[in-house]
């Protein structure tokens, strides 16, 4: 079996008006199956696209999605509470998940905006699971697109125990408020496939790896460029 069996594919606009983040108000919401945006999610508060149990969400080249007051513009983790008889959750519960098995896949080919404090381009989580099976490899983050995160203390791409692939134009691939984080990683390998770029403001930082086995991995003579946008007086790291 595999995760293409159930599909929301979205070619038209998706309006979630009104809800709450803490409420779990959702755009589009799978769990495993796949989701394939190529056109508009806004929501107001809460998440744009969500998946768990080997689901896979995908912004396309010209998929929009935007958050307006606060959120999250895709998340996705290993598996919700109580595991499911299918998909991913039923090999976690057999003793049967491999490496090689994605308990998610979160991939933005087109533009994310996010408004609002505090608020995250694209969340991925495996440690939700206690699973002693799970790893890295489990969850794939992949971004080739545009992040724009315009809320304080926001971040573009939140790892907890992923994978994060990265390809970019070079400069501003991400953006970020004051004291924002442009790629935070626990427990995951960051991988920049290309140049890329990080646009941060007063007291915001481009990449921050936690000493816990996350790492960095450059390819090629690729380089990170780190762009400040923020106050005269303020700086970004």
């Amino acid at each position: 079996p595999d995760n293409s069996k159930t599909q929301f594919i979205n070619n038209g606009t998706v309006d979630i008006k009104g809800g709450s983040l803490s409420a779990g108000t959702i755009g589009l919401n799978i769990s495993y199956g796949q989701v394939h945006n190529n056109n508009i999610i806004n929501v107001v508060n809460g998440i744009g696209a969500y998946g768990i149990n080997g689901s896979t969400l995908t912004n396309e080249a010209n998929g929009k999605i935007n958050i307006t007051t606060q959120g999250v513009g895709m998340a996705a983790f290993t598996s919700a509470g109580t595991l499911q008889t299918y998909g991913t959750d039923k090999k976690i519960s057999s003793g049967t998940l491999a490496p090689t098995d994605k308990t998610f896949e979160i991939i933005n080919k087109g533009k994310i905006t996010v408004n609002g404090n505090k608020s995250v381009g694209l969340y991925g989580d495996t440690t939700k699971s206690t699973s002693p099976l799970l790893r890295a490899s489990n969850g794939v983050i992949t971004n080739s697109g545009k992040l724009t995160l315009t809320g304080n203390e926001s971040v573009g791409i939140v790892s907890k125990r992923a994978t994060v692939s990265l390809n970019g134009t070079g400069s501003s691939d991400i953006v970020v408020g004051k004291k924002g984080i442009g790629v935070y990683a626990e427990k995951s390998p960051v991988r920049f496939n290309s140049d890329y770029g990080v646009e941060v403001k007063d007291g915001g930082t481009g990449v921050f790896v936690k000493n816990d086995g996350s790492n960095i991995i450059p390819s090629g003579s690729n380089t990170l460029e780190l762009k400040y946008s923020g106050s005269n007086t303020g700086t970004g790291i």
